[in-house]
């Protein structure tokens, strides 16, 4: 039961899992979560067109990202915003502004310099692209599975499974 907004973390999470959530709101209703992300993966970037990112693990096209850095980013990346992995090799893939973009094979080209030491984290890659928006209603709940395809690559699948009970 959901007795306030909640940032959900996973832990101990193996290979082939399947997490089966019941979330419930409480008495008071319209509680939100915030959905975990996998591992920081030290990452190197090679300024291109369209920029490479090596993450020594094998990511699925699709996969959203977000990346992290203790100096700068090559220009044509932010910290701190999604962006959405498509695979090149089993440790390299390139990156787009949307799904849709990833899907199309339009890739953010890299530019200028870069220091300091980059990260990135997948998000979950949701059946409806999208994390889910709860039920808000009071004592009503919804069920989320989430499968743990690759634990070490934080390659999370999430799927609504029933709304509204």
């Amino acid at each position: 039961i959901l007795g306030g907004n909640r940032t959900l973390a996973i832990s101990n999470a193996k290979s082939g899992q399947v997490a089966i959530l019941e979330l419930i709101q409480d008495g008071t209703g319209s509680r939100t979560v915030t959905w975990f992300v996998g591992p920081a993966l030290t990452v190197t970037m090679t300024i291109a067109t369209p920029g490479v990112v090596t993450s020594g693990q094998d990511i699925p096209t699709g996969t959203p990202v977000v990346f992290t850095t203790t100096g700068a980013l090559p220009t044509g990346l932010s910290a701190s915003t999604t962006y959405w992995w498509t695979r090149v090799s089993s440790t390299t893939g390139n990156v787009s502004t949307s799904l849709a973009n990833c899907q199309a094979g339009t890739l953010i080209a890299t530019s200028g310099s870069q220091s300091g030491v980059h990260t990135m984290k997948t998000a979950i890659r949701w059946a409806s692209q999208t994390a889910p928006t709860l039920t808000t209603g009071k004592f009503l709940g919804d069920v989320i599975n989430i499968y743990i395809k690759d634990a070490a690559a934080g390659v999370y699948e999430g799927l609504i499974a029933v709304q509204g009970i």
